[in-house]
């Protein structure tokens, strides 16, 4: 309306006499974004967040668009360092800031267009009036009263059609707003896995590089044994980074890829050892699938070092399924052999790795050695993926 739109300009003239109070600490604001900007050309990341941190705290009383600026240089600061949370969190405050400034900037051409339709409906109430006062001179009483009903109908439906239309224009742009959110944040949290992927990668590959100046074998067994652990994550994130749902993983797929690079790892040349899977295609959380990813890495391990020693071949079964609220993990092979005793005595980290993620989802170890060694390992505190 008029009214709001004369307020809208007293408020103008207010915000502009305080600014002219405020130049001293707008040019204080400029000095610490221009210094930041430059930190940030340099890569000097930590210096920026400084800059960037202290423009915060001056530009408190200045217009919020310069905020856009501040929270870029912080986010990009904070993701050169490593700091993804932090990054996040200044993306976030920058999506929400953006938002806010287009509803304020969608508000001001509301009033702008609400303005020209009002003036416009008073011009056509104006020539409605000088039509009604003609055809009163022309028509009967009951024409009259028609026409009369007949424009009240059509203004009635033009006024709902009007309100409906503009209501389908607000859902829609909502709609919109929110699905561009979501998207931006699946792209950050796809970039997330993709970089620890990457990184579990890069740790793997220094592993090997280390590995190749060590004479000890236990030593190097070791080296190769953590790169295992750590494969056996990657591969968690690698899934995750290739799906639509960043927190669900397959568990047959999963297990499949695990078990075919544990056999190309630790299987000998002059060993046939069959592998057989029977693995319900559940669909874990992240949560929960990395414990059980590192414990089906580790018997799986154990079961082609020592399970087969002087045998030239053998079976390895696999399985997975949910029974009663309850995950139950079979590994069952038919080589030399252990009992619970042997399992209960070793110190070796494997074994101990073993029983700190069996606790760690509430589960129990059940370990037979009769005509090889049969591992039985049920958890109690899991998640599927929503």
């Amino acid at each position: 309306s008029m009214g709001d739109l004369e307020s809208a300009k007293k408020i103008r003239e207010e915000i502009k006499a305080y600014t002219d109070e405020k130049e001293i600490s707008e040019s204080l604001f400029i000095n610490k974004v221009f210094f930041g900007n430059i930190a940030l050309y340099e890569k000097n990341w930590s210096l920026a967040e400084k800059y960037f941190e202290t423009a915060l705290t001056i530009e408190s009383s200045i217009f919020p668009k310069p905020k856009l600026k501040i929270y870029e240089g912080l986010m990009q600061a904070h993701e050169k360092r490593g700091q993804y949370k932090e990054a996040n969190k200044y993306f976030k405050l920058h999506k929400e800031l953006s938002d806010s400034i287009n509803v304020i900037s969608k508000k001001g051409l509301a009033i702008s267009l609400e303005s020209d339709y009002n003036r416009e409906k008073k011009d056509n109430e104006i020539e409605l009036l000088n039509t009604e006062n003609e055809l009163q001179q022309l028509r009967l009483s009951d024409q009259r009263k028609t026409l009369i009903f007949t424009s009240g109908a059509l203004l009635l439906f033009l006024g709902l059609s009007f309100l409906l239309l503009n209501l389908f224009r607000r859902v829609k742009s909502q709609n919109v707003i929110i699905n561009k959110s979501l998207e931006e944040k699946n792209t950050l949290l796809k970039e997330i896995h993709h970089r620890v992927k990457n990184n579990l990668q890069l740790v793997s590959s220094l592993l090997t590089l280390q590995s190749r100046d060590i004479k000890d074998e236990k030593a190097v067994e070791a080296i190769q044994e953590g790169k295992s652990r750590v494969r056996s994550m990657a591969l968690i994130h690698q899934d995750l980074y290739s799906k639509d749902n960043l927190k669900r993983i397959g568990m047959k797929k999963y297990v499949e890829n695990l078990s075919r690079e544990l056999f190309t790892t630790y299987q000998l040349e002059d060993q046939d050892i069959k592998l057989n899977l029977d693995i319900h295609d559940i669909n874990l959380d992240v949560d929960t699938i990395i414990p059980i990813g590192l414990i089906i890495n580790e018997l799986i391990t154990n079961a082609l070092k020592y399970a087969y020693k002087g045998k030239s071949s053998g079976e390895l079964n696999i399985s997975f399924f949910e029974q009663n609220k309850k995950l139950i993990l079979e590994v069952k092979d038919d080589g030399i052999g252990m009992n619970r005793q042997v399992f209960s005595k070793s110190n070796s980290f494997g074994n101990k790795l073993i029983n700190s993620l069996t606790e760690q989802l509430d589960g129990s170890i059940k370990i037979s050695g009769d005509q090889g060694t049969h591992f039985q390992l049920i958890f109690n505190d899991y998640k599927l993926a929503s």
